[in-house]
Parts: C-alpha cells; structure tokens; sequence
C-alpha cells in the first residue's frame, strides 16, 4: 500500500491533500476488493465496499468507523466545492494505518484458520484411509457403510 510502505510517515510525504486522501482511499479500495471480496464493479461505491468486508469478514464497528470517515472524507474533498483541506492530515493518515493493520490481521487470521482446516481434512482423510484398510474394505466402501449407519442413528 502506498508505495509498499504503509505507515503514517509514507502517507504523509505528500504535500497536497487530494493526492494523500485519494492515494490512501485507492489503497483501501483496492485491499477491499482483492482480499475481502468485495464487489469491483462502478455501481458500487467504497461505502457498499465496506459494508460487504464488515459482512463477510466480522470487521470490528471501530475499524468500520474509521473506514466510514475515510470515505467521507473523500467524497467531501472530492465532490464539495469548499472542502479543499483536511481537518487533520496526520489523523487521516493514522486512521488509514489503523484500518489497514485491522484487515490485514483479519487476512492472517484467516490464512491461520484455513491452514489448520486443510491439517483437519488430511488428518481426517489419513483417518479414513487406514480405517478403512482395517475393516479389509475400500475407502468407498467404508465411507459408504458410515454413510449407513449415521442415517440409522
């Protein structure tokens, strides 16, 4: 994220306001939809980016907030003809350093889940096998007659 460098100080190196709120909200756009999922077409806007990451990924309602204010901020220095200067460049960039470090928390956490999720299905599948080989049957057929007697239970 911005010039692979994401901390206060990388954002803050520039000078103008529009391109520190414009390179920061295009960073988090671009996490949102790459790792999160979130949708990527032109109808929806940051704020249905959002909203779709705090879905799927259980986001806490205070890194929801500060990527709502990101936005905000965007779309008033964007769209509003007397808002030309942030109230706090140094606030925008640690608010954007505190919503990036939460998702990409969220992402480690999520990779450490479905490594041990992977561990599970091998240690089950190594489970099946050798059950299996010791009823004298094919993992089929093993599978098969459990199938039988989970459905008469």
């Amino acid at each position: 994220m911005g010039a692979n460098q994401s901390t206060t100080q990388s954002y803050l190196q520039y000078k103008n306001d529009f391109e520190l709120v414009i390179r920061a909200t295009k960073d988090l756009e671009h996490l949102l939809e790459t790792q999160f999922g979130a949708p990527s077409s032109k109808q929806d806007g940051l704020h249905d980016k959002i909203t779709h990451a705090q879905q799927s990924a259980n986001l806490s309602k205070e890194t929801v907030k500060k990527m709502r204010y990101l936005v905000t901020i965007r779309n008033k220095l964007v769209h509003d003809h007397g808002f030309n200067q942030l109230p706090d460049r140094r606030g925008f960039a640690l608010s954007y350093d505190s919503v990036e470090k939460e998702l990409k928390e969220v992402l480690a956490k999520r990779g450490q889940i479905m490594a041990m999720q992977m561990m599970c299905v091998s240690f089950v599948e190594d489970i099946v096998e050798d059950v299996s080989h010791l009823c004298g049957v094919g993992v089929c057929g093993f599978l098969d007659r459990l199938l039988v007697i989970h459905k008469s239970v």
